[in-house]
């Protein structure tokens, strides 16, 4: 049976710009959780063989516990400046962690009287939540994404992202492999035109 049965395919309608800044928010959330993880998992002394020792927090279903063990184990553990850093990011991902939520959860609707705004409706332990965002929105959350991505991997700054690359040595992006080898995908990982 062929999948092309001559039906129409369903919009959602989101313009470009917001399944763009969707998509990098939904990547840079990925991203932040699966960090946050390692560098937990990370404070705990395993041996070969022992990840059944791991706190139950640490099974990877609830991002929430797993980012409690982060705020005790990783941001406790930390000291001075790196320290106030790691906690402002831990104040940004709780704050953020509720738009996450909204984008990933909710059910979409866009406003009649201003086709801009998009709503999204979830109903979480009995409450309606709402969340209205529009594509500046969206762009400035995923903004704050890279960035919080940025400081949780280097606390130090730009200091930390240099020591870091000339411990690993070199290194090439995707991109440039890409573009290097003649791969298609090169078009597509360029930065989105104005």
């Amino acid at each position: 049976m062929s999948d092309d049965d001559g039906m129409m395919v369903y919009d959602v309608e989101l313009s470009d710009r917001e399944t763009f800044h969707i998509g990098r928010i939904i990547a840079l959330w990925g991203a932040l959780e699966h960090e946050l993880f390692v560098q937990t998992l990370m404070t705990f002394d395993l041996g070969t063989g022992e990840l059944e020792k791991l706190p139950k927090k640490m099974n990877g279903i609830q991002f929430t516990e797993t980012l409690d063990l982060w705020k005790e184990r990783v941001v406790g553990a930390a000291e001075g400046k790196r320290r106030e850093v790691l906690e402002l990011q831990y104040e940004r991902i709780c704050f953020f962690q509720e738009f996450r939520h909204a984008l990933v959860h909710g059910m979409w609707d866009w406003s009649k009287s201003d086709p801009g705004r998009i709503t999204s409706v979830r109903i979480n332990k009995r409450v309606v939540r709402r969340v209205h965002f529009t594509a500046d929105d969206l762009e400035q959350f995923n903004l704050a994404l890279q960035r919080i991505n940025f400081r949780i991997r280097y606390p130090g700054g730009t200091a930390d992202f240099a020591r870091e690359a000339a411990e690993q040595g070199h290194y090439v992006s995707r991109r440039a492999v890409a573009l290097l080898s003649g791969h298609p995908v090169s078009e597509d990982l360029l930065p989105p035109r104005s």
